[in-house]
């Protein structure tokens, strides 16, 4: 995330690190969409995903 905020903060040329640690609210919560309840960001992330994918793939390696 501390790659994403920096690239920003360059194009948009502010300190965005500093906006953020000092509490600065980007944007306004009404226009960001409804997540549910029990919404996880991990479980849904690329990241996570091609994790879970890489894992699969060694598990099926060690299996033959």
């Amino acid at each position: 995330m501390i790659g994403g905020v920096m690239c920003a903060g360059a194009v948009t040329g502010r300190s965005l690190m500093h906006e953020l640690s000092s509490g600065a609210v980007l944007v306004d919560p009404g226009v960001l969409p409804h997540t549910p309840q029990d919404w996880d960001p991990v479980a849904v992330s690329r990241g996570l995903a091609l994790r879970s994918r890489r894992d699969e793939g060694r598990t099926a390696r060690a299996a033959k």
